[in-house]
C-alpha cells in the first residue's frame, strides 16, 4: 500500500502543477542497478511574482516535507529547479510483490 500512495503522491505532486508549471519528469531504466528519476520544473516568472515567491522558497517548502527529505534539489535558474530522487524510491515503486494471492 506504502508503494501505491508514494506512486500516487509523486504523479499528484506534477498534476497539481500543472497549468502554472511546465514539469519534465524523467524515469531512466538504463542503468539496471542504478535507475534514476529526475523532474525539472519551470514556473513561469510572471507567477512567482504574483504570489510573492522565489524558487528559493519553493526548494526550501519541498525540503521541509519528510517525502523529499533524501531527495536532491537544485535551483537551476530564477523560475526552474531540479529534483532527482534517491535510488531506493525508485526501486521501492517498481518492485510489486504478491501478498496473499493479491
Amino acid at each position: 500500500m506504502k508503494k501505491i500512495l508514494k506512486i500516487c503522491i509523486t504523479l499528484s505532486f506534477t498534476f497539481l502543477l500543472t497549468g502554472c508549471v511546465d514539469c519534465l519528469v524523467s524515469l531512466n531504466y538504463s542503468k539496471i542497478k542504478k535507475p534514476t528519476l529526475y523532474g525539472e520544473l519551470t514556473i513561469e516568472p510572471q507567477i512567482l511574482e504574483k504570489y510573492s515567491m522565489s524558487i528559493s522558497q519553493i526548494k526550501k517548502q519541498l525540503l521541509d516535507y519528510d517525502f523529499f527529505k533524501d531527495w536532491t534539489i537544485k535551483k537551476q535558474t530564477d523560475s526552474s529547479l531540479s529534483i532527482e530522487s534517491p535510488t531506493s524510491f525508485i526501486k521501492e515503486i517498481s518492485t510489486l510483490t504478491k501478498q496473499n494471492n493479491k
